[in-house]
């Protein structure tokens, strides 16, 4: 298994205990002592690995075996070569840091029309006289040990990486500086707690002036992703500052301890919400808040979100959903959850962001799964456009041993269609979703036509139609190869129970004394020569990756033209991943694009005339 460490340290913290026939792969950021010393134990073998997405991802591994303040990044793979330069690009001895240049097979062609940046960062390689020889400029300070492994020092300038996130410091300060109240600003990339590195932004304020952490984050958010938002802000008298009139970034001091720094922060009332209090701010690294501060506000994001419900569960015994934080992101609002004072909501909308002028976007999610992606998108699409998802409360009804019927479908979509319509009750109607998110939006749309109703957008975020769109062929290579790679990844007492599984269940076939388990999924993805799909009138705007998995059919608009008889807008997010579309960075490319969507929608009438109260009824009997 590979993660980063801030991932492992998080499992750590849940409680995993663990398997001696684990191989772990650390890697992304540096890999800290402390945190060697609590996986060592808890797997068969631990390895640290190196490289920036300029090289292919991985450069260099290292076996690690035992704890050193920070584990070293091994040497290079094969046909990958690592230079230590100084500042004139001669090599250094062994012991003495610099950058780290990487060439070989692996080094990419430069940045997408970055001309600039591809002629700064790839340079000719002068120890390779072979032609178009290049290096890659890490920024990365490192140097040699004396056994020939590498060891990383830091980075060379101001540029950062949070969750995996590579963040210019100075891009942040010049934002933060241009507040009518800011004199003076610095950020800093502060690790207090280990494991938890997070923005810290220190201000000088002009005479008279204050600027709080939600005031702050507020105006950085206009211009910054929230991944590059400061979790604090310190306010001081006067930066400290070096011998030589630079700004001693080492002295900068620590958030913790900041008192509320807002006239409306509110201190907790009872045990209870101090208990809370102490959780988020374990949790936030930051005391800069009250009972009634939104979590998201405060710069927590899903991951964060799942450790809080966890560590709130082991305090209180009480588990509180996911999905309560659309309903009150608060201390105040999950206090009264715990002490019994409100109820688990179960409501089915849930409001992510209001407030706007605009019409409402819902985003349907299948019961169960989790919908906080959604946060950032409602972030980046505008303070004026409101956000809801359309979610079941509880675990749901279905299970990953069969498909899902149409009839399920069309159950969860009349339950999504009433309460949405409790916040909307007429159209025209803007609905999207993801995987099963968007067949349930799709259905949405049918039932809404068959009404009557206008749906102006169904936004289908890079999701295949089920029917007939895979080669079944292809999928089969494609089903097999990644079982037989599962099967060798197994014990061999395991791999032993799975070869008699098979046996049994194939002889069970045999004796027609049972059906292959995969029927239900075959009659879904491959349905017979009568199968008539459904049809909208709606049109349909596809919001898609680039690369497609290569067992699909090639298909520009991933199946959806068979199922609309207006046509289908195709928008691609040029750097998007299908499983990250909701997250950052990938989830401003699909906001831009999606606000376009909606602005379009917005701005036109949907063709489709309403019908009369006898229309209406044939048509509801007709679904019935």
């Amino acid at each position: 298994m590979q993660a980063t460490p801030a991932t492992w340290r998080m499992l750590i913290e849940s409680g995993w205990a663990g398997s001696q026939e684990l191989k772990v792969l650390c890697g992304g950021e540096a890999l800290p002592g402390d945190l060697t010393a609590q996986i060592l134990p808890r797997c068969g073998q631990l390895w640290n690995m190196y490289g920036p997405t300029e090289t292919t991802i991985w450069s260099s591994v290292y076996r690690v075996q035992s704890v050193t303040a920070t584990a070293p990044i091994g040497r290079p793979v094969a046909n990958t070569t690592f230079y230590i330069l100084d500042s004139k690009m001669q090599p250094v001895p062994a012991g003495v840091g610099g950058e780290l240049y990487i060439g070989g097979e692996g080094v990419a062609r430069g940045y997408f029309r970055r001309p600039e940046l591809t002629a700064e960062k790839f340079v000719a390689d002068p120890f390779d006289h072979r032609p178009g020889a290049r290096l890659y400029r890490t920024g990365d300070l490192t140097k040699y040990l004396s056994d020939g492994n590498v060891q990383y020092l830091g980075r060379s300038d101001f540029q950062v990486k949070i969750r995996g996130f590579r963040i210019e410091l100075g891009e942040i300060e010049s934002v933060l500086s241009q507040h009518p109240a800011v004199q003076q600003a610095i950020v800093a990339a502060r690790e207090d707690s280990p494991g938890d590195k997070r923005l810290v932004g220190y201000i000088v304020a002009k005479p008279g002036q204050h600027l709080s952490t939600s005031e702050a984050r507020a105006h950085l958010r206009q211009n910054l992703p929230d991944y590059m938002l400061p979790s604090a802000i310190v306010e001081m008298d006067a930066m400290p500052m070096t011998p030589n009139g630079k700004v001693d970034r080492k002295r900068l001091p620590a958030p913790e301890g900041q008192p509320l720094d807002s006239a409306s922060a509110v201190p907790p009332r009872d045990e209870i919400e101090a208990n809370l209090l102490k959780i988020w701010q374990e949790i936030l690294k930051t005391t800069s808040f009250g009972i009634t501060d939104n979590f998201f506000d405060l710069g927590g994001h899903s991951l964060l979100a799942v450790r809080l419900m966890n560590e709130i569960t082991k305090l209180t015994g009480v588990e509180i959903p996911l999905t309560e934080l659309f309903q009150g992101a608060t201390i105040e609002h999950l206090a009264s959850i715990v002490r019994g004072t409100a109820v688990v909501s179960r409501v089915v909308a849930n409001p992510i962001q209001q407030g706007g002028e605009r019409p409402p976007f819902f985003a349907a999610v299948l019961a169960g799964m989790n919908a906080l992606g959604y946060v950032p998108l409602s972030k980046h699409l505008g303070p004026e456009q409101p956000v809801y998802t359309l979610q079941t409360p509880g675990p749901g009804p279905h299970t990953t041993q069969r498909p899902y019927s149409q009839q399920e479908y069309e159950q969860v979509a009349s339950e999504y269609i009433r309460a949405m319509r409790e916040i909307q009750p007429n159209g025209p109607y803007y609905i999207g979703g993801t995987c099963e998110g968007a067949r349930i939006a799709f259905e949405m749309t049918r039932i809404l036509e068959a009404q009557g109703r206008e749906v102006n957008l169904l936004a289908i975020i890079d999701t295949w139609v089920l029917e007939n769109t895979q080669n079944r062929k292809l999928w089969k290579i494609y089903y097999y190869s990644v079982r037989l790679r599962q099967f060798w990844r197994q014990p061999w007492r395991s791999k032993a129970e799975s070869v008699r599984t098979a046996l049994r269940n194939r002889t069970q076939w045999w004796l027609k004394r049972s059906a292959p388990r995969e029927t239900e999924w075959t009659e879904t993805y491959w349905p017979g020569e009568d199968f008539v799909p459904a049809v909208v009138e709606s049109r349909i705007t596809v919001f898609k990756i680039p690369k497609q998995p290569f067992y699909y059919h090639e298909d520009p608009s991933l199946g959806w033209a068979s199922r609309t008889a207006s046509g289908v807008d195709v928008q691609v997010i040029p750097h998007g991943r299908h499983r990250f579309l909701l997250r950052e960075p990938y989830v401003r490319e699909l906001a831009t694009a999606m606000s376009e969507a909606l602005r379009r929608a917005q701005s036109q009438r949907c063709p489709f005339p309403a019908m009369d109260a006898e229309q209406l009824a044939e048509a509801s009997t007709a679904l019935r």
